[in-house]
């Protein structure tokens, strides 16, 4: 009997787009965890409007595949460069916090905050 997780990772397995897998050697063989990691790629790629073939022609594949390297490594390294490719493309967005008000004391508070609200307000007009 085959449970509800082993039947999702299938799923994402047949849902990758089939040029993905085939940039592997021996693609028939990739660990099951590759596969999760390449359904992330798509995504990614999918979600920022990019070519899944330009992705692949600008890995420089030669480097790896000529490599005197086990099967096993060969696969990881591609999926390495994988990653990295796509990490160095896109920036991660973060929040630009600043304080309202500052005070010398750590113990005073602003009794009438919607006086600084107002002032900050009007400053930034």
């Amino acid at each position: 009997m085959i449970n509800r997780e082993t039947c999702r990772k299938r799923y994402v397995a047949a849902s990758i787009d089939q040029k993905l897998i085939d940039v592997f050697p021996d693609c028939e063989g990739l660990p099951n965890g590759f596969y999760a990691k390449l359904a992330k790629i798509e995504k990614q790629l999918i979600k920022d409007n990019g070519s899944i073939n330009k992705f692949i022609s600008s890995l420089n594949l030669n480097q790896v595949i000529n490599d005197e390297s086990t099967v096993e490594d060969k696969q990881r390294s591609i999926l390495l460069l994988m990653e990295s490719k796509l990490k160095k493309s896109f920036d991660k967005i973060s929040w630009k916090t600043s304080y309202i008000a500052k005070y010398d004391d750590k113990k005073h508070i602003c009794k009438n905050f919607q006086k600084v609200l107002i002032t900050v307000v009007l400053k930034l007009n």
